[in-house]
């Protein structure tokens, strides 16, 4: 009886203790809001006129590499977080077209005139990944963003992936709009 009330409580503390080290940084105790400092990776050293907007935390497991092979730049920030960012890449249209010919059954969550969130799965319903896929213009440039497709991810890695592009197009923007320097 002792024996299971030392693990029942030794579990609950555990799982107590896990919990508050999970939320720590995600709410704020003012406003009970979630909190997090972004910080810009400039990468004109590619050519790109475009700032990713990183959580502080991210930016040191950031690894951003050009692939010449592809004509493409890899940025992989750990934990399954990983796409690509190409010039005059696919298409929306193009890549629409290419998952309905694909042997996947795929899904679409996000189906608007710049980007698709979309799930595949293989023929029998098993083994769903998620993927993440957008067109925009940034200055007069177009650049594809593409999640990893050999990374498994799951709904949150994409949704995590989509919030970096649309808070780095919003910031490139308001540099390019305000013609300031890109760093």
């Amino acid at each position: 009886m002792k024996t299971t009330i030392r693990f029942g409580l030794f579990f609950t503390i555990l799982a107590q203790g896990l919990y508050s080290c999970i939320n720590l940084d995600t709410q704020s105790p003012e406003d009970g809001k979630a909190s997090s400092e972004y910080m810009p990776v400039d990468l004109s050293q590619y050519d790109i006129n475009l700032r990713l907007m990183l959580e502080d935390s991210m930016v040191s497991n950031c690894s951003i590499l050009w692939n010449a092979n592809f004509g493409r730049l890899e940025v992989s920030i750990g934990n399954g977080i990983d796409f690509f960012i190409t010039e005059d890449g696919p298409t929306l249209f193009e890549k629409s077209e290419e998952l309905k010919r694909g042997i996947f059954t795929y899904g679409l969550e996000i189906d608007n005139e710049n980007e698709l969130l979309y799930t595949l799965s293989l023929p029998d319903g098993t083994y769903t990944y998620y993927h993440y896929f957008a067109n925009f213009n940034v200055g007069n440039r177009n650049f594809s963003f593409e999640s990893n497709p050999l990374v498994e991810m799951s709904h949150d890695h994409v949704v995590k992936i989509r919030s970096i592009i649309m808070q780095s197009i919003a910031e490139s923007s308001d540099i390019i709009d305000n013609n300031l320097p890109a760093s």
